[in-house]
């Protein structure tokens, strides 16, 4: 997700607490998304250049669609 988003960095923290984070985390999150059934959440530090798009987010979205349990 972190290149798709052309993100600094991302974390997908799991309910358990575990956290993986790709590149350098700095600074706060500029978008946190919740993984459907409570299993954790994805997290995308700011963009390299500009901000992110509603576009960006209905991506991730349409990602995260696929991770939690079927509804």
């Amino acid at each position: 997700m972190r290149t798709a988003l052309e993100a600094r960095w991302a974390a997908v923290t799991l309910a358990d607490g575990t956290r993986v984070v790709a590149g350098r985390q700095e600074g706060p999150a500029t978008l946190t998304v919740p993984v459907h059934g409570g299993l954790g959440r994805i997290e995308c530090g700011p963009r390299g250049v500009g901000t992110l798009t509603r576009v960006d987010r209905r991506l991730l979205a349409a990602v995260l669609a696929y991770l939690g349990p079927e509804r």
